[in-house]
C-alpha cells in the first residue's frame, strides 16, 4: 500500500512538472476560478514532513519548486 502511494505521488509530481513547463512555454493556458483554501493548505501539509528535534525545535522539510506565474 506505501509503495501504490507514492508511486501515485511520484506520478502526481511528474504531472505538475511537465504542467510547469508547458507554462513555462506558453502551451498551456490557466483559468482562474475560486477553490477551497483549507484543502489547498492541507494538501501542502500534507505533501511536507514535519518532525520535531530534541529541545522541541520543529522542522519542516518540503520539496521546493519556485516559479513566477503572471495573470
Amino acid at each position: 500500500q506505501v509503495m501504490d502511494s507514492e508511486a501515485a505521488r511520484l506520478g502526481r509530481l511528474v504531472n505538475d512538472v511537465l504542467d510547469l513547463s508547458k507554462l513555462s512555454a506558453g502551451r498551456l493556458t490557466l483559468n482562474c476560478e475560486d477553490v477551497d483554501i483549507k484543502s489547498v493548505v492541507d494538501g501542502a501539509v500534507a505533501a511536507s514532513k514535519i518532525t520535531q528535534r530534541p529541545g522541541g525545535e520543529l522542522n519542516l522539510a518540503a520539496f521546493e519548486l519556485s516559479t513566477q506565474i503572471m495573470f
